[in-house]
């Protein structure tokens, strides 16, 4: 086996890239019959502390509507929704002055004081325990990302990319 890994936040055809699989991750839709969910990442929305340091705490979403929101361009599309307890929803209509196609990137941002941002926690984590960044509306939740794997039609049912997902997803699953 032979491993090269490529990195882009970028949406890639699996067969014209020359990819034998691919971990992406998105919001709960239809996912082909030739992929697998490894697991679901939280999500929150953050900013860093400079950025909030001159802000009213926010009790609801409208009330960070109007703030500079910074966005991951290939999803952009995708308004976040919060939920209250499971029950109130409510979809914000963002506009952002600056977007990436990269989360990384997205996540610098928000450091540097730019705005504030939606991110999956696994990218945040360390920075939100340290006190670089909060999160904005801890009492709001948005839906979870999954992370999936996705391979070519025409893959083997028992090949290696096969045994591969599989052991991806016994030792992603939550224990």
């Amino acid at each position: 086996i032979n491993l090269s890994l490529g990195f882009s936040d970028a949406r890639q055809e699996l067969i014209d890239g020359g990819f034998d699989l691919a971990i992406r991750m998105g919001v709960n839709r239809k996912r082909p019959l030739t992929s697998k969910t490894l697991f679901s990442a939280k999500r929150s929305l953050i900013g860093s502390a400079e950025y909030l340091g001159g802000k009213p705490t926010p009790q609801n979403p409208e009330d960070v509507a109007d703030w500079n929101w910074l966005e991951l361009s290939p999803v952009f599309h995708i308004k976040p929704t919060f939920s209250r307890h499971g029950k109130a929803s409510v979809t914000l209509k963002t506009n952002s002055q600056i977007n990436t196609n990269d989360a990384r990137a997205l996540h610098h941002l928000v450091l540097t004081g730019a705005g504030i941002a939606v991110v999956p926690e696994l990218l945040a984590a360390d920075d939100i325990a340290a006190g670089k960044i909060a999160v904005v509306l801890p009492d709001w939740e948005l839906d979870a990302i999954d992370v999936y794997a996705e391979w070519p039609t025409s893959a083997p049912r028992k090949g290696l990319i096969q045994l591969l997902v599989d052991h991806l997803s016994t030792y992603l699953s939550p224990k």
